[in-house]
């Protein structure tokens, strides 16, 4: 089932990307990348921060004082969308946030 979701997911996003896209090439006729990504950073960050805020408040809160190094490690990664590359070359892979 769990498949199906994701595949939803992408079939969604592809057809969004692509019409925010379009629009743009019919009222300027040209793509801008460099501002598609900036508008992309300008919706997602804000939402990106709050959340690393409230997971590292939350281990500092609940977690032994010994998990907030390595929440706050991978708070980076994330932060700066390095979970990825951490997980396939990293010896201080992601746990919680591999998801980002």
């Amino acid at each position: 089932m769990g498949y199906v979701g994701v595949q939803l997911f992408f079939s969604l996003s592809g057809f969004l990307i692509t019409s925010l896209l379009v629009e743009e090439w019919d009222r300027f006729q040209d793509i801008s990348l460099g501002r598609f990504y900036l508008r992309r950073v300008l919706r997602l960050f804000p939402a990106l921060v709050v959340m690393l805020l409230a997971f590292v408040g939350f281990r500092w809160l609940a977690g032994p004082r010994t998990a907030v190094a390595p929440a706050l490690r991978e708070a980076g990664m994330a932060l700066f969308y390095a979970s990825n590359w951490a997980c396939v070359f990293g010896p201080d892979r992601p746990y919680s946030l591999a998801h980002t």
